[in-house]
């Protein structure tokens, strides 16, 4: 863990300070239910399944420093009715507040 970095301490009401300061985020996957997680790296802790109204997800948190880059990985199996006819179709979805997907 960063030795500079505390959320809890570190908040300030100026942009400019967020912007170079510490980043804390929290990744969720969204995923058809019954998809098993095989392995999870890159976040501060191991992904968790959880079970949500619509299906599942994965998540994980991470501390990203000042020019740092992080990178999640998620390796998971689908369930065979997933992808019973050789296809299967994965939706992005936009966090809301963030510029249009490219």
């Amino acid at each position: 863990m960063a030795s500079g970095c505390d959320k809890f301490q570190q908040y300030t009401p100026d942009y400019d300070a967020l912007a170079h300061g510490c980043y804390w985020d929290y990744v969720r996957v969204y995923v058809p239910a019954g998809t098993e997680l095989l392995s999870s790296a890159g976040g501060d802790a191991p992904a968790e399944s959880l079970i949500e109204p619509d299906g599942q997800a994965f998540a994980t948190s991470g501390l990203v420093e000042p020019g740092e880059r992080r990178e999640v990985v998620l390796e998971y199996l689908l369930p065979a009715s997933t992808v019973a006819d050789g296809t299967y179709t994965l939706r992005v979805q936009k966090q809301a507040g963030t510029a249009a997907i490219q």
